[in-house]
């Protein structure tokens, strides 16, 4: 991304305000019937250099299609004391910006509104906050909330790219002062705009996995992982299982997604309640903030199934198409298992076959074939001197978590349980199914207080995230329908994703926006 891209301007668009003659002595100096005020909507205009992605040109990505799809503006105008005043919603027409004091406002609209006159004269609009793209109902539900409640309104906005103000101040949501701003005339207002810099609610999680390595449990790269399956079925009849085999298997990503998403979201960024610096966090040079304090108290979870979008076939040929691109609402919570994940599902095939492998388990630290581990249970029975079982006498039993089985006996037996005790956590990868994870960090841990760890998802920015490795056997999926929650205790040493992240504030660039 080149710097000459850096400071194109998302557009610009005019609303009418008016005042009666008998409030002329309190309304801006010298207007007559009908106040015109210019609103220059534009995106940040300068590089900025908080991220960690290496080149100062590459700090913005270009928005692409929807993202930049403009369907409505709304305009909520609010009195000096900060009480409601009125809203507007004009249609949207523009023409090029061919004059003004703003050369990198591409477009100035046309559409202008006339507003109420105030009943005090006294009361007249000052202060606007603007939504782009606002949710049907919107206008009605934000009508005759003062400036405080609008600020700290919070709701799903995961549908559609909805924009508000930027805020970049460490006072929290300013709206726009636009008492300076209202002329006599279109052309005065035109001349003389309020800007008013908006950022996307949403934030944008990007994969790239082309040259990742696979690294075997000693971090050494490898081409494929060797699977030892240390038992397999007593073909002897001696009691005895059989030597294992080992098996050299590879992964094949079938689906990305994200999980522990939020469900909510501030309208307008929350920068209350930080413990960062923020002389880091607040850029007034760019209009931009880059940490939030998230709304969400809920959060979205998913199954394996969820994220599948390739299917390995069982002859070893693959249908379907990754899906690399996913929008999520901000989430900077500090809560160990709400923090927003990369899942990366994965299938083990066989090496030479490319066919999907059998279902195995780890008992302890070691892998075994189903026939195998109830092989391996009639061992341990006759070690404990219970020495009439034999497999057929074994029931391999979901536990809740279907990751995981148990490994008893048909008859329940209360002494045979007991030698079975190490066998009641026995992790299960069905058909060779697995994941991986990793946590989005917001630019790492190498602030002035590396301790909060910044990690999470913040409105308005693109987090590319490049795969580099991937190690072990992942996570195992024992059913397609056991929730995916990593990051809890148990699963840490599953936690083997080795990804970079270069984290991108979004611009908008007039040849992209699609105005409807």
């Amino acid at each position: 991304m080149k710097t000459r891209n850096l400071f194109l301007s998302l557009f610009a668009f005019a609303a009418l305000c008016a005042c009666n003659k008998e409030a002329q002595q309190d309304t801006p100096v010298g207007l007559e019937n009908d106040a015109y005020v210019t609103v220059s909507i534009v995106a940040p205009s300068s590089i900025s250099t908080r991220g960690n992605s290496g080149t100062t040109d590459e700090f913005y990505d270009e928005g692409e299609g929807a993202e930049n799809t403009v369907s409505n503006a709304t305009f909520i105008f609010f009195k000096a004391d900060g009480t409601y005043d009125q809203i507007a919603t004009p249609s949207l027409s523009f023409k090029d910006n061919v004059s003004g004091p703003n050369p990198f406002i591409e477009k100035v609209s046309e559409a202008t509104v006339i507003l109420k006159a105030p009943v005090d004269p006294g009361m007249a609009a000052k202060y606007m906050l603007v939504v782009l793209n606002a949710p049907t109902g919107f206008a009605a539900a934000v009508k005759d909330k003062p400036l405080s409640e609008v600020k700290a309104l919070a709701d799903d906005y995961s549908e559609g790219f909805v924009m508000t103000n930027s805020v970049y101040a460490n006072t929290g949501v300013e709206a726009s002062d636009i008492s300076g701003n209202i002329k006599n005339s279109a052309a005065e207002a035109l001349a003389n705009p309020v800007t008013v810099y908006v950022e996307r609610i949403l934030a944008k999680v990007t994969v790239t996995d082309t040259g990742w390595k696979l690294k075997d449990d000693t971090d050494a790269v490898v081409t494929e992982l060797n699977l030892p399956l240390d038992a397999v079925a007593d073909t002897d009849g001696n009691g005895l299982y059989d030597d294992g085999v080992t098996k050299t298997v590879v992964p094949v990503i079938v689906g990305y997604g994200l999980t522990n998403t939020a469900k909510t979201s501030y309208l307008y960024k929350n920068v209350s309640g930080w413990n960062i610096d923020e002389s880091w966090v607040f850029d007034d040079d760019n209009k931009r903030s880059y940490w939030a304090t998230s709304h969400a108290t809920e959060y979205n979870t998913h199954v394996y199934s969820d994220f599948v979008q390739v299917t390995v076939k069982p002859d070893g040929t693959t249908e379907g198409d990754l899906k690399k691109s996913f929008y999520c609402m901000e989430n900077t919570t500090s809560e160990k298992l709400n923090k927003t994940s990369l899942i990366v599902d994965v299938q083990f095939v066989d090496a030479t076959t490319k066919k999907p492998i059998e279902t195995f388990y780890k008992c302890e630290t070691d892998y075994y074939t189903e026939d195998g581990l109830k092989a391996l249970a009639v061992q341990m029975l006759k070690g404990a001197g219970l020495t009439s079982y034999t497999t057929t006498d074994i029931e391999i039993v979901a536990n809740a978590k279907q990751s995981s089985v148990k490994v008893k006996t048909t008859d329940d037996n209360v002494t045979a349980a007991s030698a079975l005790s190490t066998m009641a956590n026995v992790k299960k990868w069905d058909g060779g199914k697995a994941y991986y994870y990793t946590n989005i960090e917001h630019f790492g841990t190498d602030k002035a207080t590396p301790a909060n760890n910044l990690v999470g998802v913040v409105r308005n920015h693109v987090y590319q995230l490049t795969i580099q490795s991937i190690k072990g056997f992942g996570a195992p999926i024992g059913g397609g329908t056991e929730e995916v929650v990593p990051d809890t205790p148990e699963d840490e040493e599953y936690q083997n994703l080795a990804a970079t992240i270069k984290i991108l504030q979004w611009k908008v660039v007039n040849q992209n926006v699609n105005l409807q």
